[in-house]
């Protein structure tokens, strides 16, 4: 359901959200959905085989995982190289 501001509530009874769903649910829509005074936030479908952020969630999270083993590998050189293991 679009509404004209976010909130938290989940269920709509009365007041204002209430009479927006009512209305939708009639066919009537609210001026602000008509005249499009309304910013997307997010966008997609859950049918859809891959989601757009998907993509930089998992470039992110391999970047992480690739940083960390950068920082163990040097950590492994750098204390091998303090007992003259290594050169």
């Amino acid at each position: 359901m679009l509404k004209p501001y976010p909130s938290f509530t989940l269920a709509v009874g009365g007041g204002e959200e209430g009479s927006y769903k009512r209305r939708l649910q009639q066919g009537e829509f609210p001026n602000w959905l008509v005249n499009n005074n309304y910013k997307t936030i997010a966008y997609g479908s859950l049918e859809s085989t891959t989601q757009p952020w998907e993509f930089l969630r998992w470039f992110s999270l391999a970047f992480v995982f690739s940083g960390w083993l950068c920082v163990i590998a040097s950590a492994t050189r750098k204390r091998l190289k303090a007992l003259n293991w290594a050169s």
